[in-house]
């Protein structure tokens, strides 16, 4: 068993490592570069906000969730108005991003955020986004299918639908 999970977790750690090397690299060099332009032009009293509006922008929400859906868009058959919604949960984000970075008075560092926003996500190989994308799908689906059936429902009769 201990083998087992060492196995199952050396895996998991191996399909979280990005896979294109080259443009993580770039992600990282420019992660270093703003970080001494920040300090450069704005002072030490910038960087932590910064680094935190770096991390959750250029990873997670906003831009580099918009190209990371439409790079899975297929995993979204049947399911439009998801996609749909998605994608305006994310450019609203971006919005925010871009109201952070000016309230904060990093206006200048705005055209930056997108070009990293941009190219980050590249990193992740896409087969981890369609897999992450149908085991979403596939928990969605079983939690109606567990509703349907408390509720003594068909599909056909699905309130989802």
């Amino acid at each position: 068993m201990p083998d087992q999970f060492r196995t199952d977790y050396q895996s998991y750690v191996a399909s979280l490592k990005p896979r294109n090397k080259a443009v993580s690299l770039i992600g990282v060099a420019l992660l270093w570069l703003g970080t001494f332009h920040v300090i450069n032009r704005y002072g030490w009293l910038y960087l932590a906000p910064y680094l935190l509006i770096f991390v959750v922008f250029t990873a997670f929400v906003g831009i580099p969730a918009i190209i990371n859906v439409l790079r899975c868009v297929d995993a979204y058959r049947g399911m439009g108005w998801h996609l749909v919604m998605s994608l305006l949960a994310q450019a609203l984000w971006a919005a925010g991003m871009v109201a952070i970075l000016s309230g904060l008075g990093l206006q200048g560092m705005v055209s930056f955020f997108v070009l990293v926003a941009v190219i980050r996500p590249f990193s992740m190989p896409r087969e981890q986004l369609w897999l992450e994308r149908m085991k979403y799908n596939k928990a969605q689906e079983d939690k109606r299918s567990r509703v349907r059936a408390v509720l003594g429902r068909s599909e056909e009769q699905d309130l989802f639908q």
